[in-house]
């Protein structure tokens, strides 16, 4: 890797970095491990390397504990850790990761992640839990993808939509779905001035998640744009909004 490819990763990994750091915070504590002080933080879906950059760049930064959960299961790379498994594979992942109530979900994580992954192989409860926990304990939510297509070999991508607005977590992210419409050809992303996640020395200067096509999402009221596609910079492509005691964040394009 040359020396521009390994500023980019240095740029992306401050920004990701940045990113789970103010999800982990509540309006007015920093929240993480009481013992370690460090963001426990999981990743559901597209969550390990080297299916996505998104593991290396948030294992980058000490302050950030991670855990993935692998759950694409309508993709070849989940063959990779989930052995032909299919939805059993993400079934066990499932037991061996997430606690199962909601004390344990609150105690143990910070920052929860989704990515492109099948609406329904994870139990609603564990949905009502990461609303809750947003909202009254002051947890991070985010997501990157799941606002147009997973590729999925089970339903069509306008159902699996549908599945996911019906969700207990639709009211927690920053944006609303814009169905049947996309960007195409993205050409990268660009910052909004003055906000501290994306606002870094010279980010503009770099095609920061260039590839892909990625669906449409309207900003809901109180909800802060982070960047825009770099080819059509009235469309939103990173957004945040708090909720309750914490925070939200959609990230439209990808990280693998």
């Amino acid at each position: 890797m040359g020396g521009k490819g390994i500023e980019l990763i240095k740029v992306l990994s401050i920004a990701l970095a940045v990113s789970i750091l103010l999800l982990g915070a509540s309006p007015a504590l920093g929240r993480s491990d009481p013992e370690t002080l460090r963001i426990r933080t999981f990743c559901i879906g597209e969550s390990y390397y080297p299916e996505t950059t998104f593991p290396l760049l948030l294992k980058g930064d000490p302050r950030i504990f991670y855990v993935p959960i692998p759950a694409n299961i309508a993709e070849g790379t989940f063959q990779t850790v989930g052995g032909g498994g299919g939805e059993k594979a993400v079934q066990k992942f499932m037991r061996l990761y997430l606690p199962r109530t909601y004390e344990g979900l609150t105690s143990s994580y910070d920052v929860g992640v989704l990515s492109d992954y099948e609406a329904w192989l994870v139990p609603t409860e564990v949905y009502t839990w990461l609303r809750r926990g947003v909202e009254e304990e002051g947890m991070g939510l985010a997501k990157y993808e799941i606002n147009w297509d997973t590729g999925s070999y089970y339903i069509k991508s306008d159902i699996f939509i549908d599945l996911w607005i019906a969700s207990p977590l639709n009211d927690v992210f920053p944006a609303s779905f814009v169905k049947n419409r996309q960007v195409s050809n993205s050409n990268g992303i660009i910052p909004t001035a003055n906000n501290p996640v994306t606002d870094l020395p010279d980010i503009e200067k770099h095609n920061l998640l260039k590839s892909g096509s990625y669906g449409i999402e309207t900003p809901k009221e109180g909800a802060t744009v982070l960047a825009v596609f770099r080819n059509d910079r009235e469309v939103p492509a990173m957004i945040s909004m708090p909720f309750g005691e914490g925070n939200s964040l959609s990230v439209l394009p990808g990280l693998d």
